[in-house]
């Protein structure tokens, strides 16, 4: 997809982001489209998600991120670049994750020390402790939607893709007119596997079902950490439609 011209022009003109690329070759997601750039200020790569929903999942998914940032001193979330939900365009801008899906990197079958994983077991726990702290139930966490930084120090955890959260007050984080007419994309969201029942979404049940995919033998290695992330099971649960 090439980018048109007046497009790569607002976006410069009011949020600063040049060299405006696809990063995906083809439409994804019911009508979002993903783009790369970079900061006209320092250079450093953004990624754009450009929205299907009118703006909606643009401004929820913006909202969220700025929400969950102020409470996790750990950056498992995206930090934040710019956001439109109404004008000419509607999208989120992020920092760039140089990383790889966790989906992936399981598939490869990298060999992880004892310390790798309860590094990673014990930033799921972090996520999952900051999601229950500003209330938010993210539906769709799984290995898909998590991105490892794999730096020289430590691996960092991102949780991303907030485009479809929630939050318990329904009043204040209503679900999206998005799903009003698209019931089976609803029951879908989450995926089988991570969540407890079709219209049931239970973050804690998501990222249990997540760690054993870290290691299988998640509950005889790390028995706190499983023994927490049950116990937390439950206590923060979106039922739909």
């Amino acid at each position: 997809m090439t980018v048109p011209a007046w497009i790569r022009s607002h976006m410069e003109r009011a949020y600063q982001i040049v060299n405006l690329k696809s990063y995906l070759s083809s439409y994804a997601h019911h009508g979002f489209y993903y783009l790369e750039g970079n900061s006209a200020v320092d250079g450093k790569r953004i990624f754009v998600k450009m929205d299907g929903t009118l703006g909606e999942a643009a401004s929820r998914e913006a909202i969220m991120i700025r929400k969950l940032a102020v409470r996790n001193e750990n950056m498992n979330f995206p930090r934040l670049i710019a956001y439109e939900e109404t004008g000419p365009l509607t999208f989120v801008a992020l920092e760039w994750i140089d990383g790889i899906l966790l989906e992936k990197l399981l598939k490869l079958k990298i060999h992880l020390s004892y310390q790798q994983i309860q590094s990673l077991l014990k930033q799921l726990c972090a996520i999952l402790d900051t999601l229950h702290e500003t209330q938010i139930i993210h539906r769709d966490i799984r290995p898909a939607n998590i991105m490892v930084e794999m730096l020289e120090e430590e691996w960092r955890l991102v949780l991303i893709d907030f485009a479809f959260s929630i939050g318990k007050d329904p009043y204040t984080f209503k679900e999206l007119a998005f799903f009003s007419d698209r019931l089976e994309l609803l029951k879908d969201l989450g995926g089988e596997r991570y969540k407890p029942e079709s219209y049931k979404w239970d973050d804690a049940y998501s990222v249990r079902e997540v760690a054993c995919n870290i290691d299988t033998e998640c509950e005889r290695n790390f028995p706190e950490i499983w023994n927490r992330l049950n116990s937390m099971q439950d206590k923060l649960v979106h039922l739909g439609p």
